[in-house]
């Protein structure tokens, strides 16, 4: 804003103040919209704020509203409605003025309304133009996130990884118990995973009853109702 507001000091008009002509103004008056020198910035702060509110370029803080009725109207524009019937003879103030003709002039100007035409009303300001608001930044929607699997993975579910057998150039993978365990976010994932065909819970359950069958048979201890105790009956039976 501020930038803006010393471009617009460098505007045709806006160079010298609205009301006495004096170089390099620093002061405005927002509602009236024209550019003062210290001086005369002074003396609208004494009329009032209900006939002039003033800011100063630099120091206070501009709202874009407020710029853009200074963009508007400017110097030229508000003096050609608040002295538009200034009597011919009429000689106005300058710079080099006494402050009392200064301030004479300047209530005559705008508290009594001495030099503008009832018949007019004050210079208005056009519609501000709200800025382009790009769409497609807007909208854009974001990028998927890929997730990358380890070496020597394989995705057997949404959220479930088993290892894979296939042995990679440096070398095979070593795979662990816990490797082969479900994990609990993949529910339609099989309980082991081989290079071949995946082993339903009935197989399991079946190949690991034979194993513990031939466990009992060759661990040396004689089970109940064996063929061994029916051979040592039989003995007996022909010594008898």
């Amino acid at each position: 804003m501020e930038q803006e507001l010393r471009m617009l000091l460098k505007s045709p008009g806006n160079g010298s103040c609205a009301d006495c002509g004096g170089r390099y103004p620093r002061f405005a008056s927002i509602n009236l919209a024209v550019f003062l020198c210290n001086r005369c910035y002074g003396i609208h702060r004494s009329m009032g704020t209900h006939i002039t509110r003033t800011k100063t370029v630099g120091l206070d803080r501009w709202s874009s509203e407020e710029v853009h009725r200074m963009r508007s109207i400017g110097n030229t524009v508000a003096n050609s409605y608040w002295e538009e019937n200034a009597p011919p003879i009429f000689q106005r103030p300058n710079a080099d003025s006494p402050d009392f003709e200064v301030e004479k002039y300047i209530r005559d100007k705008y508290e009594r309304k001495l030099f503008c035409s009832p018949d007019k009303e004050p210079p208005s300001i056009p519609p501000q133009v709200a800025e382009p608001v790009n769409l497609v930044a807007s909208n854009k929607i974001p990028s998927p996130q890929v997730k990358l699997l380890p070496r020597g993975a394989i995705r057997c579910g949404p959220n479930c990884l088993s290892p894979s057998n296939e042995s990679s150039s440096s070398g095979a993978r070593t795979t662990t118990p816990d490797d082969f365990r479900p994990k609990p976010s993949c529910p339609g994932s099989s309980l082991y995973r081989t290079s071949g065909s995946a082993e339903t819970l009935p197989d399991l359950l079946n190949s690991q009853s034979s194993i513990g069958l031939a466990f009992a048979i060759t661990d040396g201890k004689q089970q109940p109702g064996s063929v061994d105790d029916d051979d040592e009956e039989f003995g007996d039976f022909v010594q008898g």
